[in-house]
């Protein structure tokens, strides 16, 4: 089997793969190896898109992590003992370029003053004006980051489209901003009515500028990413 290995300290990993007829192989992989955290996780799939992904954590600041022994889940691999499961990505297109989350899509302010947004979904305004940091719109994997944080829950199923600091109660302006849980097929379009901001996809490095009059439109991308979930959950190691 070809395995590639993403993280900063993955030489341990890396060496004992042909111990169990595993081969590293960083150009067409079957299956990646993400060892880190979330933000490895994040960039493994950008690295090796659809790809099926094995997350493992590990901890930069662990003085022990390299002594692991990491026998039984490269055994597990090549025994072929785990199940893959699919789960889904984001899509954001503004005019001609577009952005892919695992995790969330954020559409954020980027001066020193709120950015002003109208939402609509399925075509169906429901945001005249949002006043506020910006808004994410999470997928349910994505839900347990940065979007738990906003809203302090989770979700399993459809999308999650929460706003960041949105101003509320008032006399001015009649805003709502209510967080939703939308469903899967549903699709979220964001007009700037006042920026500049910014569109950003998970812990992604490119971004795009958005200023006033932009049209950003958020959905269910085509193609989803994969798991790799050893059959024997939860191993010690």
């Amino acid at each position: 089997m070809k395995v590639a290995v993403v993280g900063k300290n993955s030489g341990y990993i890396k060496k004992q793969l042909k111990k169990y007829n595993l081969t590293l192989d960083s150009r067409r992989p079957w299956i990646v190896i993400s060892y880190g955290g979330d933000g490895t996780a994040l960039l493994s799939e950008r690295l090796y898109p659809e790809i099926p992904k094995l997350l493992l954590r590990h901890s930069s600041i662990c003085n022990k992590c390299s002594t692991h022994d990491f026998s039984k889940v490269l055994k597990a691999l090549e025994n072929r003992e785990f199940t893959i499961k699919k789960t889904s990505k984001l899509i954001a297109t503004i005019k001609n370029r577009k952005l892919i989350a695992l995790n969330e899509i954020n559409v954020h302010h980027s001066a020193p003053y709120a950015i002003r947004l109208q939402v609509l979904i399925n075509n169906e305004l429901v945001e005249p004006l949002v006043i506020g940091d910006g808004l994410i719109v999470s997928t349910p994997f994505g839900s347990s980051g940065y979007y738990q944080t906003v809203v302090n829950k989770i979700f399993k199923k459809g999308l999650g489209l929460a706003y960041l600091n949105p101003m509320r109660n008032s006399k001015r302006f009649k805003i709502k901003a209510r967080n939703k849980i939308l469903k899967e097929k549903d699709i979220v379009k964001v007009k700037v009515l006042r920026g500049p901001g910014i569109l950003c996809s998970d812990n992604n490095e490119s971004i795009i500028k958005i200023k006033k009059g932009d049209l950003i439109k958020i959905k269910k991308y085509s193609k989803g990413a994969k798991l790799v979930l050893l059959n024997k959950t939860r191993t010690k190691f």
